[in-house]
């Protein structure tokens, strides 16, 4: 008869170093200074979500680090998702916690061999809640659309300098830019908004553009009708936000969609 040997099944948890008081890992779980984050805890060098732990139906655990300051795991500073194989330690601020990958055993009375390690299998579908951010302002939002502006002004000067050496006829160069301009305009949009939610502009004014109607990807009709209205009304559209309640310009209430400030992440 082979020697004992044990079946594992993945759990684990988090242990505050300061107080060692104990939570048990679970998928999406946050940490941070909002009020609406799973370990929630009052620090000024911590962000509102600073931290989110992914553990899957095998019982992988991966954290995400979403923070200004940063987060570290096991001394170093990670960026983005990062795979959790062992125990460790992680600081964020002035925080520190125990991740302890437990495991709860099963006698078995046949020796296994080691099993091949799994490739991570992460929640897909977790987004973070952004209920408690504060709506952008007026000015931040002006600078932003400004910014971008110049950056697709610049992507314009493309098909500007290179479809008159086609030496297409006056008309379908002109339709040709149009169309170009316009293909531009939704693609940089649709790339930054599906990616971070940011732009070039948002992200250097710390602003994020969110779905109200649950749409968990900005669609390219979304993505259309917002900026035909925008550019449309124009800047007219952003100052409309301090006529309405939540804070919305009309493009957003139009494609439903919603700019917060998240500086204080």
């Amino acid at each position: 008869m082979g020697a004992l040997a044990l079946e594992t099944s993945a759990e684990g948890s988090l242990i505050n170093s300061k107080t060692q008081q104990s939570f048990k890992l679970k998928n999406g779980m946050t940490l941070g200074r909002s009020k609406t984050a799973t370990i929630s805890f009052e620090s000024s060098k911590v962000s509102r979500i600073h931290l989110t732990i992914f553990l899957d139906e095998e019982g992988n655990v991966s954290i995400e680090d979403s923070s200004t300051n940063g987060t570290y795991l096991d001394g170093k500073k990670i960026s983005g998702k990062v795979a959790v194989t062992k125990n460790s330690t992680i600081k964020l601020g002035d925080e520190q916690f125990n991740l302890v990958i437990a495991h709860s055993t099963k006698a078995n009375s046949k020796e296994k061999s080691p099993e091949k390690s799994r490739p991570l299998k992460l929640l897909k579908n977790f987004t973070e809640s952004y209920d408690d951010y504060p709506a952008a302002s007026t000015f931040k939002r002006f600078v932003s659309v400004g910014i971008d502006n110049v950056i697709l002004n610049i992507l314009f000067k493309i098909p500007i300098v290179l479809l008159p050496k086609l030496k297409f006829p006056d008309l379908q160069t002109a339709i040709a830019l149009i169309c170009s301009c316009i293909l531009i305009t939704v693609s940089y949009y649709y790339f930054s908004f599906n990616k971070s939610g940011q732009t070039i502009g948002k992200r250097a004014m710390k602003l994020k553009v969110i779905t109200t109607d649950g749409s968990k990807k900005f669609s390219i009709l979304k993505i259309f009708s917002r900026e035909l209205l925008k550019a449309f009304l124009g800047f007219v559209s952003i100052f409309t936000i301090n006529f309405t309640k939540k804070k919305l310009a009309v493009h957003d209430m139009g494609a439903k969609t919603r700019v917060i400030d998240v500086s204080g992440r």
